[in-house]
């Protein structure tokens, strides 16, 4: 369990959870649709801000920090693959839930690779944000990085795209809110998000196609067999 910090955090089990929007300045440069909608007397900003359905990633947004301990790490000295993997779904889920206020579950997690080893007794820093929410499911961007305790360098080592879906009370798929960008890096990862999502959606029915086909071989050879 975890408790709120004086400053906003969340702290739970040696960890820092970000409060959302800490440290970050949210932009209210976004397009106005002048005339009818705009305000006579220039006061356009209230309004617009009415009519803007959803959420901005940095309300939602996490910076997790933990040492690694001789526990997490391999007989080489450095963080186990699976460590950093668990605590990216972990750090991804915590925005999800931010976001959409439901359980989540995750359901895709693109091309991850680790660049740079983390070694035992340095820091391993997950920041991770929303990138853009569909129907029923959002992205996550998730970055990791590490630091030297003993010289501050940091170093990001590893990075993914995790993809959850939002659940009602009876585990059904529930509609999430919609993310609205807002800096020009948001704005563009808000593009690239679409793009991506359609080539994981292409891959996975490809893999699925592949994995049930070998299946119903397998039934059929089992059924000749007997």
């Amino acid at each position: 369990m975890g408790v709120e910090s004086a400053a906003g955090g969340f702290l739970s089990a040696g960890r820092r959870f970000a409060s959302p929007g800490a440290g970050g300045v949210v932009s209210s440069g976004w397009p106005v649709a002048f005339g009818a909608a705009a305000n006579i007397h220039g006061d356009w900003w209230p309004l617009q801000k009415r009519k803007q359905k959803g959420k901005t990633s940095s309300e939602s947004k996490v910076e997790m920090v933990e040492v690694v301990l001789p526990n997490d790490g391999n007989p080489l000295g450095n963080i186990l693959g699976g460590k950093v993997m668990h605590l990216i779904d972990i750090a991804g889920a915590i925005v999800a839930y931010r976001h959409t206020r439901h359980v989540v579950v995750t359901v895709s997690v693109d091309n991850l690779d680790f660049l740079h080893p983390i070694r035992i007794g340095q820091l391993i820093i997950l920041r991770a944000k929303v990138t853009r929410a569909f129907r029923t499911s959002l992205e996550v961007a998730v970055k990791v990085y590490l630091e030297d305790l003993l010289t501050g360098e940091q170093r990001q080592t590893s990075s993914a795209f995790v993809t959850y879906v939002a659940l009602d009370a009876e585990g059904q798929p529930v509609k999430v809110p919609a993310v609205i960008p807002q800096t020009p890096e948001e704005k563009h990862e808000y593009r690239e998000a679409l793009i991506r999502r359609r080539h994981r959606l292409e891959a996975a029915a490809r893999t699925h196609r592949r994995y049930f086909e070998k299946q119903k071989t397998k039934t059929a050879q089992s059924q000749v067999a007997v």
